[in-house]
């Protein structure tokens, strides 16, 4: 047999094979799906929707798989469910992603106020609501119930002309005066005016961030920026250094 044949037949079973393991990956995933909404239905109440399959079969076992999934109700509210091989439903935080959701959407407004764009993921630290499946709760309630020791953010900002260091600090302020005595702690990232919209897009897409994920966008500034009942943790002026150094 003439060896080009050969080497087209091989092309055209590597092709069919690849087809077919498309195929039989979207019969699996579609059946993750299925089994994580409605186990999730079943614990909530409420009807889901699986955005993307992550890790499967990802532990040294290789007995568990984990699903992106946000409420029908609220697409902004993602977060992760794990299910074992047999389609039980291992773990999720959806409570958790629901109560860091509310403080988001706290962020952004008070960011707004000032006329700064910010987008954040938000975590409770110290917290254990695993066993909750009260999705009425509310933030003030949470905090009562469940007495996080602290929230934990990773915040983005726009560079623009409006950006300063005062803004910042008062943004600070009024958030903090919302979160019902729970400080916040935040790694924050300052994103050129051109790359800021594609990196709040994507940052809505994602449950959490590592220093990796910013290599896709140009970050202007960076810097750590803590506010509680003793104010926020840096100076205007030491602020101001910042910004204005990197410029």
């Amino acid at each position: 047999m003439n060896s080009n044949v050969r080497v087209r037949k091989a092309g055209v079973i590597l092709i069919l094979l690849s087809l077919l393991n498309l195929i039989g990956c979207s019969a699996i995933d579609k059946d993750t799906a299925t089994q994580t909404t409605t186990a999730l239905q079943e614990k909530y109440g409420e009807e889901f929707e699986v955005t993307s399959i992550g890790n499967r079969l990802g532990t040294a076992n290789n007995d568990s798989v984990t699903s992106y999934v946000h409420p029908k109700s609220n697409s902004s509210i993602l977060f992760k469910a794990t299910m074992d091989t047999k389609g039980k439903l291992i773990s999720d935080n959806y409570i958790v992603r629901k109560i860091g959701n509310e403080i988001e959407n706290i962020i952004s407004t008070h960011f707004k106020n000032n006329s700064l764009n910010a987008q954040a993921i938000v975590y409770a630290y110290g917290a254990d609501s695993s066993e909750s499946v009260d999705t009425t709760i509310g933030l003030e309630e949470y905090i009562e119930t469940y007495k996080p020791k602290i929230f934990i953010a990773t915040i983005i900002l726009e560079d623009s002309s409006d950006l300063n260091s005062a803004s910042i600090i008062a943004s600070y302020e009024s958030i903090y005066k919302n979160l019902f005595g729970v400080g916040f702690q935040s790694d924050v990232k300052v994103i050129s005016n051109k790359d800021y919209e594609e990196a709040s897009l994507q940052l809505r897409k994602t449950t959490d961030v590592n220093e990796t994920w910013f290599n896709h966008y140009k970050v202007v500034h960076s810097f750590i920026l803590d506010v509680n009942e003793e104010g926020v943790s840096m100076s205007e002026p030491d602020l101001k250094t910042i910004i204005e150094g990197n410029k």
